[in-house]
């Protein structure tokens, strides 16, 4: 077995190089020139000894598919083989295959997709001694920027007005990335009991595939703001570009000189495999978050290729996309390219930049209708099916935010004591019963907070002539990212926050809630929560509370019942402890 070692790629490395050079950013993507030229090391790992688990019986029923494929892979230079097993194991010492499965493309009648399990085996057997090629792997030292739906929610909402978007998909992103060839042992591919290929590129279910490639597009994404094509974001393949019109170039330049600046003061961030640039803090605490550090200024880039008199009125086209692309060696899929429009398709929404809405593409409603309607056909199911759906709802819960707390998990429990709400110098408190912990699954102490929470707002609403928007604050972290989240890990939490959702879409004043954390030192409904009141004059009139929670909850104003009572006597009343601390704060 012998082939030159040339990767194979559709990027030019030369002019990477020169590009990255000449504006002054190679040493932020050095590695991506030889990358490119050689091939990428993505931490593959060295094996023990040589290991082939077969494939899955979806291989067999959609044989003559997968044959069409690994004859594409062969012919495009990306397979190497086919070769005997014992003929890869002479060239390459010891190698590993991860078992192989064919998958139909939802949405695309005769389209089908190959994965490798590169997280088999879930742990090492006598059968299978070496762990998964996927467990040696840390994704976190392969980041990227990620155009997830908040980021481009806050570009799209900072655009002047009549600007246009287009959306394009990189061609087959993942197989743009040549491998080093000491990755190549665990990238094996094995087509039949006794034959295989070597893989050269990067695939589809390997850990550091999404920010090997990533990192190439970031690099890409960066030079076409260098060049003045932008805004833009990118979802993996799925890239995003924005042009506004040449009269706002000026205003919007100032507006990004001043995001830039804001973003110089926080840097750059990277949570997990995750890199972004914080912004400006928000009032529920949370910061603007960003793709890029918005540090190079929009152009009008009309004289550098010929126009229509619409495009003319923008800074740029998709000639001026093409002509840095073909520079690079960007292989657009041209049949999925959405021309520039008021309103585009990116990551499964609908984005209609005149009218400032996103919606879920009426594609992604009738798959997710469908694969619920599946998912009621049968009375039990496994864990991947669950994981599936979850995904798909969990989508849908950027555009359905009150859909977002019927998500359910679990957690452990903890104990608590009281419940206390201020509002401006008025107060008031609850005693939760004794056992109230042990009455039902999951309520711990982040469900007690989530009901001050609850309680806060239903006073509010009831009480307060408040504007449409108001900010509150609470002193349990897991409870106020939640709310920003849309989901807790608690069900119970869960159901509270579907309370909530409830009675504002039923409330005539009150819109949203904003919800921000206050350290516990800096609250003032610490001290009622502990049994230590305020004036009585000041205390705030009672509100309906649902029956669900009402059973839990002793007015703290009220003498001890019964039972505290004979707890009180018995020297088991419970301590205080991680006490509910709520207010408002006029904006």
């Amino acid at each position: 077995m012998h082939r030159s070692l040339t990767v194979v790629t559709p990027y030019k490395p030369s002019a990477w190089e020169c590009e990255l050079t000449s504006v002054g950013i190679l040493h932020r993507f050095n590695k991506i020139p030889d990358g490119i030229r050689y091939g990428f090391i993505l931490d593959f790992p060295s094996l023990e000894c040589s290991q082939t688990p077969p494939y899955k019986d979806s291989i067999i029923t959609y044989s003559d598919k997968f044959n069409e494929i690994v004859l594409r892979e062969i012919h495009k230079g990306r397979y190497i083989g086919p070769f005997t097993l014992d003929i890869i194991k002479c060239s390459l010492g010891r190698f590993q295959s991860s078992p192989l499965s064919i998958i139909p493309k939802l949405g695309r009648p005769g389209k089908f997709r190959l994965v490798q399990n590169f997280s088999f085996p879930p742990s090492p057997t006598c059968s299978f001694p070496n762990p998964s090629i996927n467990s040696y792997i840390n994704s976190d030292h392969f980041p990227s920027t990620w155009g997830k739906f908040s980021v481009v929610l806050l570009l799209i909402s900072c655009l002047p007005p009549d600007s246009e978007a287009s959306t394009r998909d990189v061609a087959e992103a993942y197989r743009t990335v040549p491998l080093h060839p000491s990755q190549w042992p665990a990238t094996v591919v094995q087509i039949s009991e006794t034959h295989g290929c070597i893989d050269t590129c990067a695939a589809f279910g390997a850990t550091p595939s999404s920010g090997g490639y990533g990192h190439i597009a970031d690099a890409g994404a960066e030079l076409f703001r260098v060049h003045s094509i932008g805004p833009l974001d990118k979802w993996v393949d799925d890239h995003i570009f924005i042009r506004i019109r040449t009269v706002h170039l000026d205003t919007y330049n100032t507006n990004r000189s001043q995001w830039h600046h804001e973003i110089a003061g926080m840097g750059m961030q990277q949570t997990g495999g995750h890199i972004w640039y914080k912004g400006h803090i928000l009032d529920n605490g949370s910061a603007e978050e960003f793709s890029e550090d918005c540090s190079h200024p929009l152009k009008d880039l009309l004289g550098f290729s010929p126009r229509s008199e619409h495009d003319k009125s923008f800074t740029y086209d998709l000639s001026d996309i093409d002509r840095l692309s073909s520079t690079l060696g960007i292989p657009w899929e041209t049949s999925k390219d959405q021309p520039f429009n008021h309103s585009t398709m990116y990551i499964g929404f609908s984005w209609d930049l005149k009218a400032r809405t996103v919606a879920l593409s009426p594609e992604k409603v009738d798959k997710y209708l469908r694969a619920i309607h599946a998912w009621h056909k049968y009375p039990t199911h496994c864990l991947q099916d669950v994981q599936e759906l979850y995904g798909k709802l969990l989508h849908t819960c950027s555009v359905i935010p009150h859909g977002q707390a019927y998500l359910i998990a679990f957690s452990d429990a903890s104990s608590g004591f009281g419940i206390a709400i201020t509002i401006s110098q008025f107060w008031r408190a609850w005693r939760l019963i004794p056992g109230w912990a042990t009455l039902g699954r999951n309520r711990d102490i982040a469900w007690a907070e989530a009901i001050g929470f609850e309680l806060l707002i239903r006073t509010l609403a009831s009480i307060f002539n408040i504007p449409s928007h108001a900010i509150v604050y609470g002193d349990n972290t897991s409870v106020v990212e939640g709310w920003w989240n849309g989901r807790h890990c608690n069900s119970e939490v869960n159901n509270v926050f579907c309370r909530i959702h409830t009675f504002l879409q039923q409330s005539p004043t009150v819109e949203s809630i904003l919800m921000r954390y206050v350290p516990s030192d800096d609250n003032p409904a610490d001290k009622p929560s502990r049994g230590i009141f305020n004036d009585p004059c000041l205390l705030l009139p009672l509100v309906p509370v649902p029956d669900s929670i009402s059973q839990f909850l002793v007015n703290a104003t009220l003498p001890l019942t019964p039972q505290e009572l004979r707890l009180h006597r018995e020297g088991r009343y419970p301590h205080s402890s991680n006490k509910i601390i709520d207010r408002l704060k006029w904006q």
